[in-house]
């Protein structure tokens, strides 16, 4: 396999958001005087976040209050975490020297795409391109989102190293017929990530460097 692009998920694996991301959903239903478990939220990293509202409003029959949970979730997260919302370290260094490389760049993430470019900054400028749940694509597991930033990058699929923090993410980037990739740093998800069956996990978003290292870079799948 010669991997000529790398496509990226953005929180988890290159922001630390997770822990901001469930605090909010938490603080919305319990404002509301709403009750969900933890586990209900860490199940569903992967999926965008309207999208997560509607699966436990319908769990919980909470249909009234879907339109209040999605503004209050919304408003908390700006207001609380998005200041303090950042690149997991090391990560600008990493895109910066894959772009040197040669590798084409792109992100393909759940999150709508303001909170997402207030936390890329000038960061964002490394990637050929974004595509974010702004953008209604299907959510992952289907590989829809992962498929079309490969078809604007103009490189295959088959050419393509995704890299995911979550089970739904890495499903959709195998899903895709991409090289997967696990990033086992992100907060809360690695434990489920090894039901997925990565080709690849890697420790720390630095061990990229090591791993293309050279442009285009061969992988042999049976080693």
């Amino acid at each position: 396999m010669i991997i000529k692009a790398i496509i990226f998920d953005f929180d988890g694996t290159l922001a630390k958001t997770n822990e901001f991301h469930l605090q909010t959903f938490l603080m919305a239903f319990e404002k509301l005087g709403l009750k969900i478990k933890r586990s209900d939220f860490t199940k569903k990293f992967g999926m965008p976040g309207d999208l997560v509202t509607k699966e436990l409003a319908e769990k919980y029959k909470y249909h009234d209050h879907m339109d209040k949970i999605t503004e209050l979730k919304r408003k908390i997260y700006q207001e609380e975490f998005a200041p303090n919302a950042k690149l997991v370290d090391g990560a600008e260094d990493v895109l910066k020297f894959l772009k040197e490389k040669g590798y084409m760049l792109g992100l393909a993430s759940g999150s709508d795409r303001k909170p997402l470019e207030s936390v890329l900054r000038d960061a964002s400028n490394y990637f050929d391109y974004i595509l974010t749940a702004s953008e209604k694509t299907k959510p992952k597991p289907h590989p829809e989102i992962f498929l079309k930033v490969a078809e604007h990058l103009g490189v295959k699929p088959e050419n393509c190293a995704g890299i995911e923090d979550a089970f739904l993410g890495l499903e959709a980037v195998k899903n895709a017929g991409m090289f997967t990739i696990a990033a086992s740093y992100a907060e809360f998800t690695h434990a489920e990530q090894n039901c997925a069956a990565p080709n690849l996990t890697i420790m720390d978003i630095t061990d990229l460097k090591q791993i293309f290292n050279t442009f285009p870079k061969e992988i042999d799948l049976n080693s």
